[in-house]
């Protein structure tokens, strides 16, 4: 009996996938249980199309973020916080910071995909963090840490 699993399976495979199994593995624990469908021809066109439709909004976001990633490293940015009058830094500079510095550039990152190579904890220029998408593009942000001036 075909079947469409409409979720992953250990043992059949993905999501999505036309399988072929035993009409009684199929009719007594996969179709009770929601785990897969009967592959009949109006079934696997729906499925067909929800997989062209998920490709495109992949590709669509894929974009995106390099699009994202190209702007992040050709723009060089500048973080202000507090800092003694030697140029140390109170505490270390932290992804959260950065995250925060790119939004309100209108940049949508969040601290959980920057990284920085070391920890800063001084006053100075051209620092580097890295920034990981879930895509698996990546880009280096380039960017200025300056105290902040108390009138």
């Amino acid at each position: 009996m075909k079947i469409i699993l409409t979720q992953d399976h250990p043992h059949l495979g993905t999501k999505n996938t036309i399988q072929d199994v035993k009409p009684g593995y199929a009719q007594n624990h996969l179709l009770p249980k929601g785990l897969a469908i009967v592959a009949n021809p109006h079934h696997t066109k729906i499925v067909q199309e929800n997989v062209r439709q998920a490709s495109y909004r992949e590709k669509r976001r894929k974009e995106e973020a390099q699009a994202l990633a190209q702007k992040i490293q050709e723009t060089s940015f500048l973080l202000k916080v507090k800092a003694t009058d030697h140029g140390k830094v109170f505490g270390a500079i932290t992804p959260i910071q950065i995250a925060s510095m790119l939004s309100e550039q209108h940049i949508p990152i969040e601290s959980k995909q920057i990284t920085l190579p070391t920890p800063i904890k001084e006053v100075g220029k051209n620092y580097e963090a890295h920034v990981q998408f879930p895509q698996g593009i990546q880009a280096t942000l380039h960017f200025d840490v300056e105290a902040l001036t108390t009138k």
